[in-house]
C-alpha cells in the first residue's frame, strides 16, 4: 500500500500521479514481481525551443536528406507504418506547423493517420515537431502514425506487445536516449534499480532489452 498524490504542473497545468513516500506489496507476492515502474519521479523538462535562423547560417531541409543518402526516386508504400514515439507524455506538433513545413519544403503532401496515446498539440515542442516532419518527409509514401508513452522504454516495450501485430507499426522511430548507467534516474523505484548506482541501471537495461526482443 501507499498513499499517492496529484501534482500540476504550473505552467503547462499538466497532472502527474506519483506515490509520497516508500510502498508495500503483498509477502505473497514476493519473487513474482521483477518491478515496479512509472509511480515516482517526474518527467524531464525538455528546454529546446525553435528561433529563427540567422544571416549566413545554413539549415537541413529534406532535399539535403535525400541528396546525402542519394533517396531521388525512392518511394514508400502505403502498405508500411512508421510511428515518430515521443515519452513522458511530452508534447506533440501543432497540425499548422505540419501544414507549414510540407508547404516551405515542397516535398509531397502527407498526413498522420493513427495518433496513439496522450495527443496535446497544444503545446507543440520543437523535438515532436521535428520528429514527425522528417517522418514524413524522409519516408515519403508511406502511412504515417505517432506514438505518445506515457511511461519511459519498459512501459514502451509492453504497450507495443499489448497491442499486437496490427496495433504495432512496422518502423519506429525514436530520437530519444538517456545514459545506460542512469536509467534509475527515469525510474527510481523499478527492483532492478534498488541495487542503486550503476548495477541497478544495468539491470534496467537487460530487461529492456529482453522486452524489446520479445516485441520483435
Amino acid at each position: 500500500s501507499t498513499r499517492m498524490h496529484t501534482y500540476k504542473h504550473v505552467r503547462s497545468g499538466d497532472l502527474v500521479h506519483q506515490l509520497d513516500g516508500a510502498y508495500t506489496f503483498p509477502a505473497e507476492m514476493e519473487g513474482r514481481i521483477e518491478f515496479i515502474s512509472g509511480l515516482a519521479g517526474f518527467p524531464a523538462e525538455h528546454l529546446g525551443r525553435a528561433r529563427k535562423l540567422k544571416a549566413g547560417e545554413e539549415y537541413t531541409v529534406p532535399e539535403t536528406i535525400s541528396n546525402t543518402y542519394n533517396l531521388k526516386g525512392a518511394s514508400g508504400s502505403s502498405s508500411i507504418t512508421q510511428a515518430a514515439a515521443e515519452f513522458q507524455n511530452y508534447p506533440a506538433y501543432a497540425e499548422t506547423d505540419l501544414t507549414t513545413f510540407i508547404s516551405q519544403t515542397g516535398i509531397a503532401s502527407f498526413s498522420i493517420a493513427k495518433k496513439i496515446g496522450p495527443f496535446n498539440g497544444n503545446e507543440p515542442q520543437p523535438e515532436s515537431t521535428l520528429d514527425v516532419q522528417y517522418l514524413g518527409a524522409v519516408g515519403a509514401g508511406n502511412t504515417n502514425w505517432y506514438w505518445t508513452e506515457k511511461g519511459w522504454m519498459f512501459e514502451f516495450t509492453q504497450d507495443l506487445m499489448a497491442a499486437g501485430e496490427a496495433g504495432t507499426p512496422d518502423i519506429i522511430s525514436m530520437s530519444y536516449g538517456w545514459d545506460e548507467e542512469d536509467q534509475c534516474q527515469i525510474s527510481p523505484q523499478a527492483p532492478p534499480c534498488a541495487q542503486g548506482g550503476v548495477a541497478g541501471s544495468k539491470a534496467f537495461v537487460s530487461r529492456v532489452n529482453a522486452e524489446f526482443a520479445k516485441v520483435g
